[in-house]
Protein backbone atom coordinates (compact mmCIF):
# COMPACT_ATOMS: atom_id res chain seq x y z
CA UNK A 1 0.00 0.00 0.00
CA UNK A 2 1.37 3.43 -0.90
CA UNK A 3 0.96 6.51 1.26
CA UNK A 4 -0.02 9.76 -0.41
CA UNK A 5 2.05 12.66 0.89
CA UNK A 6 0.20 15.33 2.83
CA UNK A 7 1.97 18.21 1.08
CA UNK A 8 5.10 18.95 -0.89
CA UNK A 9 7.29 21.26 1.17
CA UNK A 10 10.32 23.15 -0.11
CA UNK A 11 12.86 23.50 2.71
CA UNK A 12 15.69 26.00 2.27
CA UNK A 13 18.71 26.24 4.56
CA UNK A 14 22.44 26.60 3.98
CA UNK A 15 23.09 24.48 7.08
CA UNK A 16 22.97 21.05 5.48
CA UNK A 17 22.68 19.19 8.80
CA UNK A 18 19.66 21.26 9.88
CA UNK A 19 18.18 20.77 6.41
CA UNK A 20 18.58 16.98 6.57
CA UNK A 21 16.98 16.83 10.02
CA UNK A 22 14.06 19.06 9.00
CA UNK A 23 13.53 16.93 5.89
CA UNK A 24 13.56 13.71 7.89
CA UNK A 25 11.05 15.01 10.45
CA UNK A 26 8.66 16.30 7.77
CA UNK A 27 8.90 13.06 5.76
CA UNK A 28 8.18 11.05 8.91
CA UNK A 29 5.02 13.15 9.25
CA UNK A 30 4.00 12.07 5.73
CA UNK A 31 5.10 15.07 3.66
CA UNK A 32 7.08 15.06 0.45
CA UNK A 33 10.12 17.31 0.87
CA UNK A 34 12.39 18.97 -1.67
CA UNK A 35 15.42 20.93 -0.49
CA UNK A 36 17.67 23.78 -1.53
CA UNK A 37 20.82 25.18 0.09
CA UNK A 38 20.72 28.69 -1.39
CA UNK A 39 18.27 31.20 -2.86
CA UNK A 40 19.15 30.49 -6.51
CA UNK A 41 18.51 26.75 -6.27
CA UNK A 42 15.39 27.44 -4.17
CA UNK A 43 13.92 29.60 -6.94
CA UNK A 44 14.76 26.95 -9.52
CA UNK A 45 12.87 24.30 -7.52
CA UNK A 46 10.01 26.68 -6.70
CA UNK A 47 9.38 27.59 -10.33
CA UNK A 48 9.83 24.11 -11.80
CA UNK A 49 8.13 21.88 -9.22
CA UNK A 50 4.73 21.76 -7.56
CA UNK A 51 5.29 23.16 -4.06
CA UNK A 52 2.51 23.42 -1.46
CA UNK A 53 4.55 25.22 1.22
CA UNK A 54 7.96 26.82 1.77
CA UNK A 55 10.04 26.74 4.95
CA UNK A 56 13.12 28.94 4.62
CA UNK A 57 15.94 30.00 6.86
CA UNK A 58 16.28 33.78 6.87
CA UNK A 59 20.05 34.10 6.42
CA UNK A 60 20.91 32.47 3.10
CA UNK A 61 23.51 32.82 0.38
CA UNK A 62 22.28 35.20 -2.31
CA UNK A 63 19.15 36.63 -0.68
CA UNK A 64 17.56 36.73 2.72
CA UNK A 65 14.56 34.56 3.43
CA UNK A 66 12.27 37.60 3.34
CA UNK A 67 13.67 38.74 -0.02
CA UNK A 68 13.15 35.23 -1.33
CA UNK A 69 9.61 35.20 0.10
CA UNK A 70 8.79 38.44 -1.77
CA UNK A 71 9.99 36.93 -5.05
CA UNK A 72 8.09 33.70 -4.45
CA UNK A 73 4.93 35.52 -3.35
CA UNK A 74 4.95 37.42 -6.65
CA UNK A 75 5.07 34.16 -8.64
CA UNK A 76 2.74 32.00 -6.55
CA UNK A 77 0.76 34.19 -4.13
CA UNK A 78 -1.20 31.37 -2.47
CA UNK A 79 1.77 29.21 -1.36
CA UNK A 80 2.32 29.58 2.41
CA UNK A 81 5.82 30.73 3.37
CA UNK A 82 7.40 30.22 6.79
CA UNK A 83 10.63 32.00 7.73
CA UNK A 84 12.81 30.47 10.43
CA UNK A 85 15.78 32.19 11.99
CA UNK A 86 18.17 32.23 14.89
CA UNK A 87 17.37 35.95 15.16
CA UNK A 88 14.95 36.55 18.04
CA UNK A 89 13.17 39.48 16.40
CA UNK A 90 11.26 39.20 13.17
CA UNK A 91 13.36 40.40 10.24
CA UNK A 92 12.39 43.30 8.04
CA UNK A 93 10.14 42.25 5.16
CA UNK A 94 8.11 39.67 7.09
CA UNK A 95 4.89 40.97 5.51
CA UNK A 96 5.77 38.78 2.51
CA UNK A 97 5.73 35.62 4.63
CA UNK A 98 2.95 33.95 6.58
CA UNK A 99 4.80 32.97 9.74
CA UNK A 100 8.07 33.59 11.57
CA UNK A 101 9.57 30.92 13.83
CA UNK A 102 12.56 31.62 16.01
CA UNK A 103 14.85 28.56 15.97
CA UNK A 104 15.07 28.61 19.77
CA UNK A 105 11.28 28.45 20.14
CA UNK A 106 9.80 25.20 21.40
CA UNK A 107 7.12 23.71 19.14
CA UNK A 108 3.51 23.77 20.28
CA UNK A 109 1.72 20.44 20.42
CA UNK A 110 -1.98 19.59 20.60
Amino acid sequence: MSVNPLATILCIDDDETALKIRKMVLEMAGHSVVTAIDSASAMQVFTSSPVDMVISDHLLQGKTGTELAAEMRHLKPTVPIVIISGMVEQPEGMEQADLFIWKGEAPLFG
